[in-house]
């Protein structure tokens, strides 16, 4: 429901704060991929505060559930430095980089090829 409530899709209305909401219900109940999406949220302050120490928080524990997309989102979150929580780190971005690849993230197989062009 969380993402059709994001999306507004099926003939329900786009409610972002809803989404919000189920997302993170979800996530309490151990979905990995709920708490990379509500990190987006967070990270973009759609449907919440803007709040780039909550994206990095979601982000990490969904990565510790083996969530591919959430190691990737940390490891851009370290090569752009978007907050205290997450400053420009180019070792951290890659160790997060290399997981989110090993995964099958193909972007995140990328960006690693890139951090290690001289």
């Amino acid at each position: 429901m969380a993402l059709i409530y994001s999306k507004g899709k099926g003939g329900i209305a786009k409610d972002l704060a809803k989404a919000a909401i189920l997302f993170e219900l979800a996530g309490a109940q151990g979905h990995a991929n709920s708490l990379d999406l509500l990190g987006l949220m967070y990270l973009e302050g759609e449907g919440v505060p803007r709040n780039d120490r909550m994206a990095a928080e979601l982000f990490s524990q969904s990565a510790r559930e083996g969530n591919m997309y959430a190691a990737n989102n940390l490891g851009v979150l370290h090569l752009e430095g978007r907050d205290t929580a997450t400053p420009v780190d180019d070792a951290r971005a890659l160790q997060f980089l290399r997981i989110a690849s090993a995964a099958g993230h193909s972007g995140a197989a990328h960006a690693v090829f890139q951090l290690w062009q001289p």
